[in-house]
């Protein structure tokens, strides 16, 4: 891979050894991963600040920045050209210093080809009609395979899968359930080509679909309330100019918000993070109703709408002005999951109302008939997570099927896909090994999102192990037991990835406080953090200084303090809480330990 996660770990472990060489594979004609196929009104919900690489700033030169914008360089978001451009400069720079050979529109058998030492891999070029290669591909002898050439590698170190976590987006990934061909759906991309393309016509062409029903009555009906949902609220509103009244949002499940910009947050720098929540969570014993009604009175929480309790925390980020832009928007389907959306004769699905856009025919001698219409028709899941309710309607109904509008007249807008949440039970659903084995890693979250800065911590642990600087000592303190485990090893035992998946689930039992396995599994990021910092160097103020010069950590922030030694004791003291085990207590008394000791007089 050569998205977000793959570039943020190879750019921190060729920082800290710059001579290593490595073969970065990708299925993309680009660096960047999905925001390939991302669609171009796109824009970081973070700001740049934290975003992307450790050695290489976002947002670009701040002075520069200042002069062309008068305004701070940390109110920065780039947007999809940007990113792309950061990443393609990026990976010239390593292939032109010899560091990365970077072969993309190619495929890998991640499985590699079984030999004993777990060494050998293949990989395929996939080319398309005027494909000239990648800049680490020219110059290369390969046999030609199914109009690629394939390439067999003998891993001297190991090979990292970096695609546990590629996020499920609309344009490369359809709506997963059944949908009429006479419905018009579009991804956002289309919306952006149709409405921003030369003569309304997209590169792919596939903006006609919506040039086919657009007028200045269409209706769309956006289906689905994640980062993708709620900007293209926006862009239809802001940038399109429709109006909120021809505006359908379908909400599966309220979601908690991180507000962009919480009262005192250039006062209080790194307010807002997603720290927040796992900090308070465990100082309010896991009660996550109050902790969600506390962090929103203090502006650090946002929702659609007051009166409807969220289920869901996605880590998604907005600003105030975006919310009031998406609240203008009245007519919320609140029903669960979409199941079908269908096309029906619109004569008698209205539930006793008349028929939208009724005529009436009659032959000579016969009495006035309405002309059926038809209309498009979602339904719902039985048994779905929303509250059943609707609020143009001015009523609630349970999942009844719902029509919303004549079918020539509405373009659904696909934003159900889960992004990270991709259903990857290695990346997201439980606890699992990153550090495999001797020759393999899988890339996975440690820490709370951004996924950058999980990558550039990672990286910085394979080059310690690499080079001979983990504090193994300590590693085989933290284990205890007989025998000296390798560096490798307590890498494998210790570090685990964040089991994000499950913890979106848990808050969808937002109104009932946890503990025990599930509270450990909220609180894990913090654990993972003060693990790195100890295990890392046997310089612990020397981790404590390299975080806080690395662009991606919050710990980089000006006064940032993350109350991590302070949320250790509370482990310790409230071990019955979170169902701490003696092994476990152990540990942390001497993460506690050696973090206070590296403390004193930073």
């Amino acid at each position: 891979g050569a998205g977000a996660a793959a570039l943020a770990f190879v750019d921190t472990l060729l920082t800290e050894i710059p001579t290593l060489k490595i073969i970065m594979v990708d299925r993309n004609a680009a660096p960047g991963g999905h925001w390939n196929d991302a669609y171009d009104f796109v824009k970081l919900h973070q700001l740049s600040l934290m975003y992307g690489v450790a050695s290489k700033q976002l947002e670009g030169n701040w002075l520069l920045y200042m002069l062309k914008h008068w305004r701070l360089p940390i109110y920065h978001r780039a947007n999809k050209r940007e990113i792309l451009h950061y990443y393609d400069t990026l990976v010239k720079k390593w292939v032109k210093k010899g560091q990365v050979r970077y072969f993309p529109n190619s495929e890998c058998d991640k499985g590699g080809m079984g030999d004993a030492e777990e060494s050998l891999y293949r990989f395929e070029e996939i080319r398309s009609k005027g494909h000239t290669g990648g800049s680490g591909s020219s110059g290369d002898n390969g046999a030609r395979h199914g109009g690629g050439r394939a390439f067999t590698v003998r891993v001297r170190d190991k090979f990292v899968d970096a695609t546990l976590m590629q996020p499920l987006i609309p344009k490369t990934t359809p709506p997963a359930f059944p949908i009429d061909p006479a419905v018009t759906v579009a991804t956002p991309n289309d919306l952006f080509f149709y409405h921003e393309g030369e003569g309304g016509k997209t590169r792919g062409g596939k903006s006609e679909k919506v040039s086919s029903v657009a007028g200045p009555n269409t209706r769309y009906v956006v289906l689905g309330c994640g980062k993708t949902g709620m900007d293209t609220i926006v862009y239809l509103v802001k940038k399109m100019g429709v109006s909120p009244d021809q505006i359908t949002f379908v909400v599966p499940n309220d979601v908690w918000i991180f507000n962009r910009f919480p009262p005192g947050y250039m006062s209080s720098p790194g307010k807002g993070s997603p720290f927040d929540y796992t900090h308070e969570l465990l100082k309010h014993d896991g009660d996550r109703d109050k902790v969600f009604s506390l962090l929103e009175e203090e502006g650090v929480f946002l929702r659609f709408d007051e009166k409807v309790k969220p289920t869901r925390l996605r880590f998604a980020v907005i600003s105030k002005r975006e919310l009031r832009l998406i609240k203008s928007v009245k007519r919320v389907v609140r029903r669960g999951r979409v199941k079908e959306i269908r096309v029906v004769e619109d004569d008698s699905s209205h539930h006793g109302r008349a028929p939208v856009g009724a005529m009436a025919t009659k032959e000579k001698g016969e009495e006035a008939k309405p002309q059926r219409e038809r209309s498009v028709q979602l339904s719902f899941q039985h048994g779905g997570f929303g509250s059943g309710s609707f609020s143009f309607s001015g009523g609630r109904s349970s999942h009844l099927p719902l029509n919303v509008g004549p079918v020539g007249n509405v373009v659904v807008v696909h934003c159900t896909c889960p992004g990270p949440f991709n259903g990857n039970v290695l990346a997201t659903d439980e606890e699992g090994p990153i550090f495999v084995s001797k020759k393999k890693m899988q890339l996975n979250i440690i820490s709370t999102p951004p996924i950058c800065y999980s990558m550039s911590l990672l990286g910085y642990l394979e080059a310690a192990r690499r080079r001979g600087t983990l504090d193994v000592a300590f590693g085989n303190r933290l284990l205890g037991g007989e025998g000296e485990r390798s560096g490798e090893a307590i890498l494998q035992e210790l570090i685990h990835n964040y089991a994000m998946q499950q913890v979106n689930a848990l808050s969808n039992d937002s109104g009932r406080s946890i503990g025990g396995s599930n509270l450990r599994t909220e609180v894990a990021p913090i654990m993972m953090i003060c693990l790195f910092v100890c295990l890392g160097s046997r310089d612990t103020k020397g981790m404590l200084k390299w975080l806080r010069g690395n662009r991606l950590a919050p710990y980089s922030i000006p006064q940032y303090k993350s109350h991590h030694v302070q949320d250790l004791k509370k482990m310790v003291r409230e071990k019955f809480l979170i169902d701490l085990s003696t092994e476990k207590e152990k540990q942390i008394r001497l993460m506690i330990e050696r973090l206070e000791s590296a403390l004193t007089g930073f």
